[in-house]
């Protein structure tokens, strides 16, 4: 299991934190990895870029973040970023150590790098999750099936609201549903603490997931179930 940062490490040209004792060879292979180009991302709301996927002797199979900007900025710088504070990946890093602490099923982060310092390439390591498909592919799906992994998202969002934590684009895209039907919510990349009151903050997820569901033409029912598990109404 991985375990709350230590300190900065440096592998070549790249500074990074994990709570795993990476052996040489690991590392040298899970670094490599920060230089292969992910794949367009493929499915219904997959985001601007797919993963790059690997099993690493030692942790496993793995799942490698490549930070990509999007908006119209995206056309003139792809990939980096500018700053003097954490870095994108080390804060996401460090809000899957606070969600997972707090009871919500998300992945386990293993490793966030970056290159560069004031203007940087950010990357993010965490663990697979065993035949997880997007609650987003309906085709996967049966309506029982979509229903129930709606009801356990919305238990999933009660505890980030308990806990004011503001996934900032928390859709069907960003759930994965496991082998076993457990769902998992994924890209926490922008979430934040903030100091809304709960029923602002159930309002915002569900205006957020609405908009995707009428936007990819996904089932109504995902977003009147998901109101109804959440408490509110139409």
């Amino acid at each position: 299991m991985g375990s709350y940062l230590t300190g900065i490490n440096t592998f070549g040209p790249y500074d990074f934190g994990t709570g795993l004792d990476l052996d040489p060879l690991a590392k040298d292979l899970l670094f490599r990895l920060f230089g292969t180009s992910p794949g367009s991302s493929s499915g219904v709301l997959g985001g601007r870029a797919g993963p790059v996927l690997a099993d690493i002797p030692g942790v496993g199979a793995v799942v490698v973040k490549h930070y990509r900007r999007g908006g119209v900025i995206r056309h003139l710088i792809k990939d980096q970023y500018f700053g003097l504070g954490k870095s994108r990946s080390r804060r996401e890093y460090e809000m899957l150590e606070t969600v997972r602490s707090i009871g919500v099923s998300s992945p386990e982060p293993l490793v966030w790098a970056v290159r560069g310092r004031f203007v940087y390439r950010a990357f993010l390591v965490t663990r697979m999750i065993d035949g997880a498909r997007p609650l987003s592919n309906v085709e996967d799906w049966d309506e029982g099936s979509c229903r129930t992994a709606v009801e356990k998202t919305a238990g999933q969002i009660r505890r980030l609201i308990e806990h004011r934590i503001h996934h900032v684009d928390l859709h069907p895209g960003n759930v994965l549903v496991d082998g076993g039907g457990r769902v998992h919510i994924i890209d926490f990349d922008k979430a934040r603490r903030v100091p809304w009151r709960r029923e602002k903050l159930r309002a915002v997820y569900v205006q957020r997931w609405q908009r995707a569901v009428v936007k990819y033409s996904l089932p109504v029912f995902m977003t009147d179930h998901l109101i109804k598990e959440l408490g509110l109404s139409r």
